[in-house]
């Protein structure tokens, strides 16, 4: 895992569990993390997360399911913006280099204790965790398909 292992088993992030969801072909984690945008409250129950790199007495809050690593790793991100739409620089070019637009659906497979249909994000029970991603593409074409994790285009 490099040299961060001991800082993401230690007591500020141990439960997150990324050192296991990091290692997910071997651990059975799910690879798959979850934020969702707004400035409502979060859609189920969480338990409040201060990683290292935010501000003293800020939080995100993380579904309590998460806690099992076999679920993805669902949270509230503490930004309301679409990353392609940040004005500080930091959106660059990521979509546009590969010729695709927006994420325009999510379905995800395995299992998973948070209701995410209110986040448009489809869900189906499964023995492998698979994440699909339908992005709009750039040149107007159709839709693309890509399956997660196997980074497999599927149309």
């Amino acid at each position: 895992m490099g040299g961060d292992a001991a800082e993401v088993g230690g007591p500020a992030i141990a439960r997150t569990r990324l050192a296991e969801r990091a290692r997910w072909r071997e651990t059975g984690a799910s690879p798959f993390g979850i934020a969702l945008r707004g400035d409502q409250p979060a859609p189920f129950a969480t338990w409040d997360y201060a990683p290292p790199y935010l501000p003293a007495g800020m939080t995100i809050p993380v579904a309590l399911a998460s806690d099992d690593p076999r679920h993805p790793f669902v949270f509230v991100s503490p930004g309301t913006s679409r990353p392609d739409q940040w004005t500080d620089g930091r959106a660059g070019a990521r979509q546009t280099a590969a010729g695709l637009r927006m994420i325009e659906g999510v379905a995800l497979d395995g299992p998973l204790a948070v209701d995410l249909s209110g986040a448009g994000i489809v869900t189906r029970d499964a023995d492998r965790p698979r994440m699909v991603l339908t992005l709009s593409r750039a040149d107007g074409g159709p839709p693309r398909r890509l399956s997660l994790p196997d980074l497999e285009w599927i149309d």
